[in-house]
């Protein structure tokens, strides 16, 4: 049952923008006290399991899980040379988990993330943090990842650029069905196909990590029945690249379960990924219910200590948390925990997970004629799980928010304090129920959409909140930066709201600007500039091409938009991967790729937005990328990088791969 909080409501009208809008301030807070259970044992696990979802019970399928003593050569066909996490035993009993609070540092987004040196870096939420892309730059060399599953690796010398070495990271799909069809003895574990796919590329000096998603299935043949095993998870391949002409592979580590996100702090690397529990065997077999981690040749079941379970189980999903070393190519730490992770915000303390699932409370119940009638209202919540990061990662403090998050820039932390926003729609119902008869009938009330924003402390207690925002709209993109707050909401045209969130117990909308169209990306752009990616739009709300927006928000109540150009494309997947776009305030530069080709704009506060290049090489180039290191723009393609001068933005060179 979701998790209600008691509000003080204060009815603010602010403008036409936002009539309707609510602000809410607790008066007396009520902690935020949630019991989460390090389990005894992996049975107790199960048991919860079974007791949550009966009807998974025993439903085999003819479907096995891998024995944990199976070789894990057998897997992945590769040499592994680490030594496996030292597993700790058990706790005596039950646990509550709760950490100590730690003083938290302030962590600012940065407009532009620049390394030292002058060169551009992947495009990221927050400074300090890395994010997975598929290309990477350390300011001499370039890094290509392939969907081929090749790595390129090119030196970045203007136009003299040249291709150093072009690595296989992943293994070609192979099909090994024939060892078991054609047979009908019995037999041990034998593989039924694998495929590999590359996904995300990381660098940090003489490493390199390819984060892989590993399919792979095997078969045992038992009294004439054929039993299936999934073997599949997300892997890290860590390279050394010290000699960039003649990278050398060192180990593959990795988790169960699909890939979600991946983060980098230094030489660290959190790894998140999905463990989907398709039924539930018997209580002994571990492996059909409990994620392993992946070292040394064998697969380990997650320690039993490392396992989070909630008061109220909603998801037959593990979210697995696991850092690992780089420079040491090892395991440090990690974390399940039982739920279903929607969304990811990490800075460089604290790691949040984000969870929306439906909820349906209760409201009244009550006899009318012959009739018993239970009102009810519906809709979705999000559950927010905080970890400590540090020598290990630790469980911090939970919360349930209302609504839904619209991606990871729905959630930012700021001097301690956790700011959300989220869109929320609820459904009112009466269900008539004729028990004599066995009779029920449904009559729905109403359905209402507004949005929110929420503030909570270091403990997930609640602060402050605005909510009722935007009637029947929805979140469209978010941006937080220091002690402002920015959302843009759309029906039919593009509210822009600013909130001041200087005092995190009452926050206040400062300004709601209105214009056709939406952004879906909102940027700071140097000093009282916000620069928004998205779609213009008619008066009926119908998109009709990509809009870039810059807006004034020098006075946070009266932003306005100051220039915008309409473009000639109908979508670029910056849209919905902000790690494809560079922006430099710097460089007055702005770029992404469009359908078959790569966009570049310059920005000028006086003339606006103008056209640089707009390169097309046919095809599909939805994953091309830009980059600069020095003068010089590399922009970088699957099957080639094209390098311009940024002086006159003439072509230096094409270099094909």
């Amino acid at each position: 049952m979701k998790r209600k909080l008691s509000l003080f409501m204060a009815a603010v009208l602010l403008c036409s923008a936002c009539a309707g809008t609510v602000s809410a301030t607790p008066t007396a807070p009520k902690k935020n006290v949630v019991t989460m259970t390090i389990p005894s044992s992996y049975g107790y696990v199960y048991d919860r399991l079974a007791e949550a979802f009966p009807h998974y019970r025993n439903n085999y399928y003819d479907y096995d899980i891998m024995p944990i003593e199976m070789p894990i050569e057998e897997i992945i066909e590769e040499e592994v040379i680490m030594e496996a996490p030292a597993m700790a035993a058990a706790p005596a009993k039950d646990m509550i988990v709760a950490e100590e609070a730690v003083e938290e540092a302030v962590v600012e987004e940065a407009a532009v993330q620049t390394g030292g040196g002058d060169y551009s870096k992947t495009n990221v939420q927050v400074e300090g943090i890395d994010e997975g892309d598929i290309v990477k730059t350390d300011g001499e060399y370039i890094y290509v990842l392939k969907n081929s599953g090749a790595l390129v690796i090119l030196e970045a010398d203007g136009k003299n650029t040249s291709v150093l070495s072009r690595t296989a990271v992943t293994q070609k799909y192979k099909d090994y069905s024939y060892q078991h069809y054609n047979t009908t003895e019995d037999h041990g574990p034998i593989p039924t196909y694998s495929s590999e796919y590359a996904r995300d590329l990381y660098v940090s000096g003489d490493y390199v990590a390819v984060i892989l998603d590993q399919n792979r299935s095997y078969v045992t043949r038992t009294n004439g029945i054929n039993r299936y095993t999934d073997a599949s998870g997300t892997f890290l391949s860590i390279f050394d690249v010290s000699d960039p002409a003649d990278p050398e592979k060192l180990t593959t580590l990795g988790q169960s379960g699909y890939h979600q996100t991946s983060r980098m702090i230094g030489d660290s690397i959190y790894l998140i990924t999905d463990f989907f529990l398709s039924t539930l065997n018997e209580r002994e077999f571990y492996e059909a219910y409990i994620p392993s981690l992946y070292c040394d040749g064998t697969p380990e079941l997650v320690p039993v200590n490392s396992i989070i379970v909630p008061p109220e189980i909603n998801s037959r999903h593990f979210t697995v948390i696991t850092e690992y070393d780089l420079s040491e190519q090892k395991i440090v730490s990690t974390k399940s925990v039982l739920t279903e992770t929607d969304t990811v915000y990490m800075n460089s303390e604290h790691l949040y997970l984000a969870d929306e699932r439906p909820y349906e409370d209760i409201l009244e119940e009550y006899k009318e004629s012959i009739y018993t009638v239970t009102e009810t209202v519906s809709g979705r919540c999000t559950d927010i799980y905080k970890f400590a990061l540090g020598d290990t990662i630790k469980t911090k403090a939970f919360c349930t928010v209302e609504g839904r998050l619209l991606n990871q820039f729905s959630m930012d932390e700021y001097k301690g304090n956790l700011r959300l926003v989220t869109t929320n729609q609820t459904s009112s119902r009466k269900v008539y129920k004729d028990k004599e008869f066995g009779f029920t009938n449904t009559k729905w009330n109403s359905s209402e959409q507004t949005n929110g924003l929420y503030i909570y402390d270091e403990n997930l207690d609640l602060l402050g909140s605005i909510t009722g925002l935007a009637k029947d709209e929805r979140v469209y993109s978010v941006r937080f930066t220091g002690d402002t707050g920015y959302f843009v909401t759309f029906r039919e045209t593009d509210p822009l709201f600013a909130v001041d969130l200087s005092n995190p117990k009452a926050p206040k909308i400062m300004s709601a600007l209105k214009i056709p169209g939406f952004s879906e990306y909102l940027h700071p752009y140097g000093k009282g500039l916000l620069f928004g990616l998205g779609q213009d739009a008619t008066e009926q709300g119908w998109t009709t091409g990509v809009k870039l927006s810059m807006f004034d928000t020098s006075d946070p109540y009266d932003v306005q938009e100051i220039h915008k150009k309409k473009l000639d494309i109908g979508y670029t997947a910056a849209l919905n991967n902000h790690k494809a776009i560079l922006i430099s305030a710097e460089r007055g530069i702005i770029g992404f790729p469009s359908g078959s080709g790569y966009c570049l704009y310059g920005y000028d506060p006086a003339k606006g937005f103008y056209e640089i290049t707009e390169m097309e090489i046919g095809g599909w180039s939805n994953n091309a990328r830009g980059l600069y290191i020095g003068d010089m723009l590399y922009i970088v393609f699957q099957e080639r990088t094209v390098v311009l001068d940024m002086k006159t933005y003439d072509i230096a060179a094409t270099v094909k791969y």
